[in-house]
């Protein structure tokens, strides 16, 4: 694969990266106008996660051609499988467990904080994290 376009796919995972992460913080919003301020319905959440759970997804596919250090791969992964517990938990209200939804939404938001992060070094050139260059690729 060319340079140039191993550098588009890196622009690509970057800029979607951080509007996953605006997205979580969005995502966290909406909850709060459903339980706090009662001003919308549950819907909004629910279907704005499936879009999470989507745009997890891409990033994940984006994670090779983008060639993103090793362990971004791994934490990519884990934040697609942290999203789809996420939106499973939802539909099973009766379960203690579905309790923790709140609880790795707080996961959500770190890995997703750090794949925006590990993108944005790698982009620029810059050394990555000691995590990142445990298993860089070449």
């Amino acid at each position: 694969m060319s340079a140039v376009l191993i550098k588009i796919f890196r622009y690509l995972y970057l800029i979607l990266s951080w509007t996953f992460l605006a997205g979580v913080v969005y995502q966290t919003y909406t909850a709060g106008l459903a339980a706090v301020a009662e001003t919308t319905g549950w819907s909004t959440h629910f279907g704005f996660g499936v879009l999470l759970l989507l745009a997890a997804l891409l990033q994940l596919i984006l994670i090779r051609p983008a060639r993103l250090p090793r362990p971004a791969g791994w934490v990519s992964l884990g934040l697609f499988g942290t999203v789809l517990v996420q939106v499973l938990l939802v539909g099973n209200r009766e379960s203690n467990a579905s309790a923790l939804h709140p609880v790795l939404a707080l996961f959500v938001f770190w890995i997703s904080w750090w794949l925006a992060m590990t993108a944005a070094r790698t982009v620029r050139g810059a050394p990555a994290s000691p995590l990142a260059s445990a298993g860089e690729d070449a």
